[in-house]
């Protein structure tokens, strides 16, 4: 059975995460594609793309931020030993399953 570790502070992933974003091309190369369609004629350009990046990055913190709390009541609900087994077994049962098809496919084939 796996065991999960702990971790100490819900403030622990923000550093690294808050490092990693900027450093990520495609947030960029995404800004560069699909903004121009939307900056209106006659309004400056600069006020309009800053504008919807903040709309942008409010949207994707809302959403973050949901994502871990969801994501956090489930891991306390995860880490059930009833519910990890179930998950363990039905995992096992797939694995065998998909197993089982490829083979039968495979002498299938082989005919």
């Amino acid at each position: 059975m796996l065991e999960l570790r702990r971790m100490t502070s819900h403030r622990t992933g923000l550093p690294p995460g808050a490092v990693e974003l900027p450093a990520q091309p495609q947030v960029g190369i995404f800004f560069v594609a699909a903004v121009p369609r939307f900056l209106p004629q006659g309004h400056s350009t600069l006020s309009v793309a800053l504008a919807l990046g903040v709309i942008d990055a409010a949207i994707a913190a809302l959403w973050l931020t949901l994502v871990a709390v969801f994501a956090a009541r489930m891991l306390t609900w995860l880490r059930r030993p009833r519910v990890n087994t179930a998950l363990e077994r039905t995992a096992a049962i797939v694995l065998v399953a998909l197993g089982v098809g490829m083979a039968a496919e495979t002498v299938q084939r082989d005919r």
